[in-house]
């Protein structure tokens, strides 16, 4: 049985496994897989609070904030790994969480002085991939 047969939006994707599926493969803008630009300029605009990468383990990061440690989950372990790299290369990096939008983003200066966001959206858990019809 295919898995998102039960999802709500099981008829604009088709459930996709195995050694073959890239992270380029999956086109879901959901918590955990890729960020769209909507959701970069929602959680620009509201309160987010200070977040430090403490640890990326495969498809998961652990991160700190006045709240405590979470762990979250994304489908691309590279974009989690760029994220802990930008924070730690960087002294004047600026990591921020949103609750919200579940959007953790690394803010850095660029050699030209344009400050830079990189943004990765997490999930709790896991969740399957998919790519449009």
């Amino acid at each position: 049985m295919n898995p998102m047969d039960d999802a709500p939006d099981a008829h604009e994707y088709i459930f996709i496994e195995g050694p073959d599926v890239t992270v380029e493969d999956c086109s879901k803008y959901k918590s955990g897989h890729g960020v769209h630009f909507i959701q970069v300029r929602l959680a620009s605009e509201e309160r987010r609070v200070a977040a430090e990468v403490t640890a990326v383990d495969g498809h998961y990061i652990d991160f700190r904030t006045e709240a405590g440690t979470q762990r979250r989950w994304n489908h691309d372990p590279q974009r989690l790994l760029k994220v802990q790299e930008i924070a730690a290369r960087d002294p004047e990096a600026r990591t921020v969480w949103s609750e919200r939008y579940h959007l953790l983003t690394v803010y850095s200066e660029e050699p030209s002085g344009s400050v830079v966001g990189t943004p990765v959206t997490l999930a709790p858990s896991p969740t399957d991939c998919g790519y449009s019809l």
